[in-house]
């Protein structure tokens, strides 16, 4: 592993461990355009911008127009390189079975089947700042609960 995959490994460990800490993000992004990956920093820098400003600066019709822009742009990011950026060597090609919300520049909400939540739950959420998991399907877990009781699973941070 070469310092700079380590590098971004740390930095992305800090995310996941912070989610709430743009700054964090900015850097990984930073590193991560040095590293040649440019549209996925510029796709982070822009969720970051969208997430985390205020009123832009200017007459209100240009400020629909940029927000406007911005969020077409964010759009062909995520149709373009979207797939590309989930983390593969745990989703592989089973990408179609779970549907992501980005948010920040990462992965923030995950709806998928029980079954694939439980194979996965723990690799994902290393590499991912998961804030909501949607389950569509009721988790075999032995009768102990009640199935109306386990239709969806919310997780807020990590704990």
């Amino acid at each position: 592993m070469t310092h700079t995959d380590m590098r971004l490994r740390s930095l992305l460990q800090a995310i996941v461990g912070a989610p709430a800490d743009d700054d964090v993000r900015l850097v990984y992004a930073d590193a991560i355009d040095d590293a040649g990956q440019e549209e996925r920093a510029e796709f982070i820098r822009l969720q970051v911008e969208l997430a985390g400003h205020g009123p832009l600066p200017g007459n209100p019709q240009n400020v629909w127009r940029e927000i406007i822009k911005m969020r077409h742009r964010e759009r062909a990011l995520i149709r373009d390189y979207g797939a590309d950026w989930l983390p593969s060597s745990v989703i592989g090609d089973m990408a179609s079975r779970f549907v992501c919300t980005w948010r920040r520049g990462f992965v923030a909400e995950v709806k998928c089947t029980a079954a694939d939540w439980l194979a996965h739950a723990d690799a994902i959420r290393a590499c991912q700042p998961i804030e909501k998991v949607t389950l569509t399907t009721t988790p075999a877990l032995v009768g102990h609960f009640e199935e109306d009781r386990l239709a969806s699973c919310i997780l807020k941070g990590r704990k």
